[in-house]
Order: structure tokens, then sequence, then C-alpha cells
């Protein structure tokens, strides 16, 4: 998905919605929220293999309602995969029983996808490893900057140190 959006900055903090940095050619950074774990986990993905991501809004606000499905950008094609299938491109989607991941599938690189609806966490997890895992090369280093009061960390910010408007 060519001019999409790059997400540059995810920022988590106790008790919070998180919050999302992107880019997208000369426009201002865009800053948007959500409280979904499918949407926080595709967008983490999305970061470590460089995808460009279309998402959408509730109504005018900056909370994410959906991510569309995106694959990888610069960090390349998935490998082969030693298993039967490749994730070869992943989105969200909300409905009434909650939000879901969209795992799309294939046997091989490049080969047609069948889109599956992913609800259970523990799958949602390992389905987004798997999405990231088989990225070629690997994304570029990324800087983590923690919060921690007293002995408790309340937040945790990856990629940029303070983007404008954060």
């Amino acid at each position: 998905m060519p001019n999409g959006y790059r997400v540059v900055t995810i920022e988590a903090t106790v008790g919070k919605a998180s919050k999302f940095y992107l880019e997208k050619s000369s426009q201002p950074l865009l800053q948007l929220t959500s409280d979904s774990y499918p949407i926080l986990g595709a967008l983490l993905g999305a970061m470590l293999v460089d995808g460009e991501v279309e998402p959408e809004l509730v109504g005018t606000t900056n909370v994410i309602k959906r991510i569309q499905a995106f694959g990888r950008g610069m960090a390349g094609l998935p490998l082969e995969s030693p298993g039967n299938y490749v994730v070869s491109r992943i989105a969200t989607q909300r409905t009434n029983a909650g939000d879901h991941l969209e795992v799309f599938l294939s046997v091989q690189p490049g080969a047609d996808e069948t889109a599956y609806n992913i609800t259970d966490l523990s799958l949602q997890q390992v389905f987004l490893a798997a999405f990231q895992f088989t990225a070629a090369p690997p994304a570029p280093e990324l800087a983590v900057y923690v919060t921690v009061e007293g002995t408790d960390v309340t937040s945790v910010r990856l990629g940029l140190p303070q983007p404008a408007g954060g």
C-alpha cells in the first residue's frame, strides 16, 4: 500500500490508552490513540517491519477504529516458512463482540492469501510474532524510553524520544 503512514513512535502508559505517532511524507506527525490490544499489536508489527498503514478513525476523533490490511515495507518479503503457512499481512477489525486480528495466510510468499479472523488473545500474540519474525532483513534499531516511579514502570515509549505535539 504505497503512501500509507509509517509508525515512528508507540507509547504505553499504565491506565491510559496507548499513543501512536505516524508520519507520512511531508505531512505533520499524526498522533492517534487506542486501548485495543489487537491494534497495539498490529501497529507494533508495522513499526518493526516498516509496514505502511492506513488507520480508520472513530468519527472525527483521534481514536483508532481499525487498521486496514498491510504487509511488510522496506523490511522485504517474508522468508520461506519451514511450516505450512506464511503470515503475509495483518489487519484489525472492530465488531460488537470486540476487536480482533485479521491474519492473511499463504502457503508461500507471494501466493494467494486466505484471511482468518483471530479473536483469541494468545493466538493473536503468536500470529503477530510470526508476522514480525519472518521479515527480512530485521527492522532498524529502535530506541526504548522507560519511565520508572519508585519500583514501578509507568510508561514505555518505542521510537522517537519525544515526537512534536506529544
